[in-house]
């Protein structure tokens, strides 16, 4: 599944669920940085084709307490060949800091 190209966050708003979809380009950046979502939980979402949305998380907090009991954790690849570099809108700072 592809989630869109790094200036045009609409594929990723409609994959995490974001309704109504906002009209900017700006507006969808925030509405994404609001939203916490697992990323290895979104991409075996997008694979899988389920018509159920990701589940995602009131909070940072919430987000982190699921990441480390599952042990679901994204690896950034972002500075690699490949990455996908719209996800990284979703990344936080899990063992780290609290955003």
């Amino acid at each position: 599944m592809r989630y869109g190209a790094e200036n045009d966050l609409t594929a990723l708003c409609r994959a995490i669920g974001v309704e109504p979809l906002p009209e900017t380009c700006e507006q969808r950046e925030e509405a994404v940085r609001r939203t916490y979502v697992n990323i290895v939980d979104l991409i075996e979402w997008g694979r899988s084709g389920s018509e159920e949305k990701v589940q995602t998380f009131y909070d940072v907090a919430e987000l982190r307490a699921y990441t480390k009991e599952t042990g679901k954790i994204f690896r950034n690849t972002f500075n690699q060949e490949g990455g996908n570099v719209v996800l990284r809108h979703l990344l936080r700072k899990i063992f780290r800091g609290s955003l």
